[in-house]
């Protein structure tokens, strides 16, 4: 998205900006396929994945933030998740909010 903005700014020609493209392409490809290697064997997505799902992205930000400012204990935050204490981290790590 960065690179056709660039492209459609004038910043890349029409070249530049398809080969960046096909690059990007070609790596997201790389990590796709190595996800599934890495996922080989498992029958289901992980447990916090289906969690960080069902709770979504708004409470997650909302617990990490308050969480990083001092204001919910993880005890409270455990609550509020439905998780048990000691599995508040690996929720919010997980999502990329850690705390």
């Amino acid at each position: 998205m960065v690179a056709y903005r660039l492209f459609r700014g004038g910043y890349l020609t029409e070249a530049k900006w398809r080969h960046l493209t096909a690059q990007f392409q070609v790596e997201w490809l790389k990590t796709r396929e190595a996800q599934r290697v890495r996922n080989r064997g498992r029958e289901g997505p992980d447990y916090y994945v289906v969690r960080r799902h069902r709770l979504g992205s708004a409470l997650l930000r909302f617990v990490a933030s308050n969480m990083r400012e001092g204001l919910l204990t993880p005890t409270k935050a455990a609550k509020l998740l439905g998780v048990k204490p000691r599995s508040v981290q690996p929720l919010l790590s997980g999502a990329s909010l850690a705390v």
